[in-house]
């Protein structure tokens, strides 16, 4: 169930033109000083390559993990995206991976190595028990650089609940697994260089045979520092209003997708999934429900069956403002219930 709420026409058209505005910047400037001449010499193409490399084998953290690529077998594809795929491996000591590589793209090969080699350095700089464990990567050329990850049988949030739905409970069930999250963002939000996630969501959490939920697909967090904190990357639906906008991520950012994420818990199913026209019964446009994001007009809701105290914390966490929604410390407090203060909330 989805609250509606009538929205002006003008408004509208807003949503989906700044959102595709912003990607189609997003793809055309986003860490452009960093890419090289576009050029057809094969020799600058390997020495661009050769520079790539250099960022690994100068970084002390993945020389110590790196393995011999030779020691893995490839079994199995469990999921991918449009640059990369990760498989289920197994090493020398039959102990299951999983690994992760990119596709062989023909176009902006550098910009995509490059991607995922910050992808590794800061999968590899993590360690929380709420955050995928980084196990090692492997390269004997830019071509088959690959990136080790614990394995974790049991999947994906969103599968998880949606095959379990009945048997769950909020306070046994799906507020362990929520804190475990919040838990994540704390770590991340609060580094000494904060880490910006940009694309929580319930398909970004994985669950161990305990179902302790952990955080992965960090091919799009950034730090607050890097000046590519700008919009057009993440899913919509569970993207701040600000984000959509335009504007720069910030922590609060990851806050509102936490909120997001927390009707998924609840109703075992991704957000906006039963808004409809209130003029024609039929299902709305992905613009049509950006647009009404952006303007306030809608938002998740909850069941009946979700306790009082987690809908007041997803409020706070789906504010507009910004400026006015908890951290993930103060999301922690609020889901115990222990929060000293719900201030606006």
């Amino acid at each position: 169930m989805v609250l509606l709420v009538p929205i002006i026409g003008g408004v509208v058209a807003l949503g989906l033109l700044v959102w595709c505005c912003v990607c189609r910047r997003k793809r055309s400037s986003d860490d452009e000083p960093t890419r090289p001449p576009d050029t057809s010499s094969l020799d600058t193409a390997a020495k661009s390559l050769g520079f790539l490399e250099t960022l690994l084998t100068d970084d002390r953290v993945l020389i110590r993990r790196r393995f011999d690529i030779r020691d893995i077998q490839f079994e199995r594809p469990l999921s991918k995206g449009a640059f990369g795929e990760v498989w289920l491996c197994t090493d020398r000591q039959n102990t299951m991976l999983a690994v992760k590589k990119l596709l062989q793209h023909k176009n902006d090969a550098y910009k995509e190595i490059k991607d995922f080699i910050a992808e590794i350095q800061l999968t590899a700089s993590l360690d929380h028990p709420h955050i995928i464990r980084f196990l090692g990567v492997a390269w004997t050329s830019m071509d088959n650089l690959c990136m080790a990850l614990e394995y974790l049988p049991t999947g994906d949030l969103l599968a998880f609940l949606r095959q379990n739905a009945d048997m769950l409970t909020w306070v046994k069930d799906k507020l362990p697994m929520a804190l475990g999250v919040a838990h994540a963002l704390e770590y991340l939000h609060n580094r000494p260089t904060p880490i910006i996630h940009r694309d929580v969501k319930a398909k970004n959490v994985l669950l161990t045979e305990q179902l302790q939920t952990k955080l992965i697909d960090f091919g799009i967090s950034r730090d607050r520092t890097q000046e590519t904190m700008t919009a057009g990357v993440g899913t919509p639906y569970w993207s701040a209003p600000e984000v959509l906008e335009g504007n720069r991520y910030t922590e609060k950012s990851d806050i509102y997708s936490f909120g997001v994420l927390l009707s998924e818990i609840d109703s075992a199913a991704t957000p906006y999934k039963d808004v409809r026209s209130p003029e024609t019964g039929e299902p709305l446009r992905v613009w049509q429900i950006v647009s009404m994001i952006v303007g306030g007009s809608l938002r998740p809701t909850f069941s009946d069956a979700c306790p009082q105290r987690i809908a007041r914390v997803a409020k706070a966490c789906l504010d507009g403002d910004p400026n006015v929604r908890p951290s993930a410390n103060e999301v922690i407090e609020m889901l115990l219930g222990r929060a000293v203060s719900d201030q606006n909330w």
